[in-house]
């Protein structure tokens, strides 16, 4: 076949196209053509995370829940040496993993829906050692009921009852949740990786490793 068929056909596929001044390069030259897709937001975060103490911890959890139950001390005692004998096995890892990993996934965006945010959540990776990968998108934004619970926290009632004939307007001409999107997932992504270890740690003193990254970096961080 004729070798600039050749390159043209591999250019189609590619993506890309002839130059469109030709005068001071070869016949054979060629540019990439930027497509909307390669413009387009990120559609999607992961959620990299390992429980870093859970032969300490689990113990005590176990311990704090007998405790709250109102059983004995001996009780106590023997729920703790259970556990730590539990904690020990290198296959529970995965499973204690596994429980957070669930209860991430029935929770938050359950939890997000309510704010006017439309978050799936995923499991997409597992090892045997506990390390679990999440897939995290935000679909959707209803702005006024993202606004509704912002009253009182982060703007005032009186305020965010100006705003919401101001949005509703916009709607009108530009697709304010499309645009709105990437910024609320670059935000979520932050505020996920920042305060999900903090909570575990308070609460059941777990020593979580959480590091998020956008879909574009994934593949060099994983």
């Amino acid at each position: 076949p004729d070798f600039k068929q050749v390159q043209a056909a591999r250019g189609q596929a590619m993506g890309v196209g002839p130059c469109k001044d030709t005068a001071n390069v070869p016949e054979a030259g060629y540019h990439v053509v930027t497509t909307p897709s390669m413009l387009a937001h990120e559609e999607c975060f992961y959620m990299n995370f390992q429980v870093l103490n859970i032969k300490e911890a689990f113990p005590k959890i176990m311990a704090s829940n007998m405790k709250e139950q109102g059983k004995s001390g001996l009780a106590i005692k023997l729920a703790g040496k259970g556990a730590g004998f539990i904690a020990a096995n290198p296959r529970f890892g995965k499973i204690f993993s596994n429980k957070i990993a669930n209860k991430l996934m029935g929770q938050l965006p359950a939890q997000l829906k309510e704010k006017g945010i439309d978050f799936t959540l995923s499991k997409v990776h597992e090892t045997d050692n506990g390390f679990i990968v999440l897939r995290a998108q935000v679909v959707d934004v209803d702005l006024e009921q993202m606004l509704d619970g912002m009253k009182g926290q982060k703007v005032s009632d009186v305020l965010a009852e100006r705003i919401k004939p101001f949005l509703s307007a916009a709607k009108r001409y530009v697709d304010l949740p499309a645009k709105m999107i990437p910024i609320v997932q670059a935000n979520m992504c932050r505020a996920l990786e920042e305060n999900i270890p903090l909570n575990l740690a308070e609460k059941a003193g777990l020593q979580v490793l959480l590091i998020n990254r956008p879909s574009a970096e994934q593949a060099e961080f994983f």
